[in-house]
């Protein structure tokens, strides 16, 4: 792992070097995936929010329904760990069973507030609705621990953890700019720090935590030694209010709600701009596979490599819905009420004029809310009551 005199004397080329052992080198490494155990902890997979789980084995050359579930509308992406399947409603947090789609457990929310995406993380599962943070017992949706403090209203959330972070915890945004850490057993608060606006997203690798605001500031911070308290190592400015961040090798791609992507270079280029799409290639937030982001846009969808730029492939369509997600050599999009599954490699062809690119497509019943990958299967949670979660397999 890159380490902090590295990360703070400015070598990007061996933060670089680094990130990409961990990661596939290109397209060409993309293979089927195979495992049907592998789980989706966070909204976008993992702390990094790549979208992408490269061993998990997903409906791939042909399609159909294992089951389909009929609850409140859904109102996030679910987290789905060891066979279970915890989904955002309205009102409620449900747990269901992977296998089947039979309901486990539900969690009411007081006032009926609507829940946000969880987070599964060492056997508790934590979400936000507004004004607390919750944990709770995967198995039986009993409440470990809820904390509110000062008025919060909270915005997102993320788990920092691993070897760089002395103590694992949860931390989390609120709307008047504040950063709220809590212990994850307890619920203990362990810190706080204000910033200059809400803040309205988070990004973790290693033991640096992107944080993005709604006024589009984009502060990287690190941890020293043995403190729990992170530093500041620098920050920087897009335009739009930042909607995810996504760490990479070469530094962190920002997506923001005016439909842009930027790549802010880290090494001796601490958060400068390499480059910059817009809503044309990444109206939502891309996949990262390293060294490259699929983007889905009003254009089509595209393969950029992070390093340059360049475009590898293009397909025209819109497809971009919802946040697209990876398994293996498959990407999964959606056009509104339609599942679509499309090779990685972009298929053959020329620029925009391509063949056996996409794989399959599904219909939904109601507007797909979000996507979700694991045990074997690509899960669509949708808008509507009549059929709020599908759970896809291999024909």
């Amino acid at each position: 792992m890159v380490s902090r005199r590295v990360f703070l004397s400015g070598g990007g080329g061996v933060l670089t070097a680094v990130l990409a052992g961990c990661l596939n080198s290109d397209n060409s490494s993309l293979a089927p995936g195979t495992d049907t155990s592998t789980d989706w902890p966070y909204p976008r997979a993992d702390t990094a929010n790549t979208g992408y789980v490269p061993d998990a084995k997903a409906p791939r050359e042909s399609v159909r329904e294992r089951w389909t579930v009929g609850r409140e509308t859904a109102t996030g992406i679910p987290a789905i760990v060891d066979e279970r399947i915890y989904l955002p409603t309205a009102g409620m947090l449900l747990a269901l069973d992977a296998e089947s789609g039979n309901e486990l457990w539900r969690f009411t929310l007081p006032e009926a507030r609507d829940p946000s995406s969880p987070i599964v993380y060492d056997g508790r599962v934590y979400m936000t609705s507004e004004k607390r943070l919750y944990a709770l017992d995967p198995a039986t949706g009993t409440s470990h621990w809820s904390y509110g403090a000062d008025g919060h209203e909270y915005t997102t959330l993320t788990v920092v953890a691993g070897e760089g972070v002395p103590t694992p915890h949860l931390i989390a945004g609120t709307t008047s700019g504040t950063i709220v850490a809590v212990a994850l057993q307890t619920g203990d608060e362990m810190w706080q720090k204000d910033l200059s606006s809400a803040i309205s997203a988070f990004g973790f690798r290693s033991f640096v935590l992107y944080v993005g605001t709604d006024e589009g500031t984009v502060y990287a911070f690190y941890w020293k030694e043995t403190d729990t308290f992170p530093h500041e190592a620098w920050r920087s400015t897009v335009d739009g209010a930042i909607g995810t961040t996504i760490p990479s090798s070469d530094g962190v791609a920002v997506h923001t709600t005016d439909d842009s992507l930027s790549l802010l270079q880290g090494g001796e280029s601490n958060g400068t701009t390499l480059w910059t799409i817009d809503r044309k290639l990444a109206r939502v937030a891309p996949i990262y596979t390293n060294p490259t982001f699929y983007t889905a846009g009003t254009q089509g969808i595209t393969a950029i490599r992070e390093y340059n730029e360049q475009t590898d492939w293009q397909i025209d369509g819109r497809y971009d819905a919802v946040a697209p997600v990876a398994a293996g050599d498959t990407l999964y999009l959606s056009s509104g009420d339609t599942v679509h599954a499309f090779a990685a490699d972009g298929g053959f062809g020329i620029g925009s004029i391509r063949t056996g690119a996409k794989r399959w497509s599904h219909s939904t019943s109601s507007t797909v809310q979000g996507l979700a990958i694991a045990n074997g299967a690509l899960f669509v949670a949708c808008e509507g009551s009549d059929q709020t979660l599908y759970c896809l397999e291999a024909a």
